[in-house]
């Protein structure tokens, strides 16, 4: 593969993958802008609740909960290592995007971020290095509710 460009860094200051930071209250509207780092060799989960009124337009409301599961500016690329700086293309690997184009209109419900990575280099100092990285959104239909409300719950 090659690169014939830099990589673009993210927003996050620290150049970091981020999710959500769930808060007590558990309302996803509240949290927009609220993540917080992933931190490699833990397996972390953070959700939300969110209120969709029967008036919900479908259309809107996709785009809108696909942003705040994945964050502004989610990266098409990662580092393979730590340390590897932007100006170096091989050192990068492109995020495979698994998100399925549904027929009608249906609403991330959930969003995983799956990083595969072995130990490279010497026996007596092995270095981490990520050898893919999967993003997934699961989605659902919008339910059709009779009241005023309806409770989905949105899991990271």
């Amino acid at each position: 593969m090659a690169f014939t460009s830099g990589v673009i860094q993210s927003v996050n200051e620290k150049g970091q993958l981020t999710i959500m930071k769930s808060t007590p209250a558990q309302d996803c509207l509240a949290v927009e802008g609220i993540r917080t780092p992933v931190l490699f060799g833990y397996n972390m989960m953070s959700g939300c609740q969110l209120r969709i009124t029967k008036d919900a337009d479908c259309d809107l409301l996709a785009p809108a909960l696909l942003t705040l599961l994945k964050g502004q500016n989610f990266p098409d690329c990662v580092a393979t290592f730590g340390d590897s700086l932007p100006q170096n293309g091989p050192d990068w690997i492109q995020i495979h995007n698994n998100i399925t184009k549904p027929n009608t209109c249906e609403i991330p419900v959930s969003f995983e971020i799956e990083v595969q990575w072995t130990k490279y280099g010497s026996l007596v100092n092995p270095q981490a290095k990520i050898v893919s990285l999967t993003a997934t959104v699961m989605t659902a239909a919008l339910p059709q509710v009779g009241g005023d409300c309806l409770q989905e719950k949105e899991m990271l």
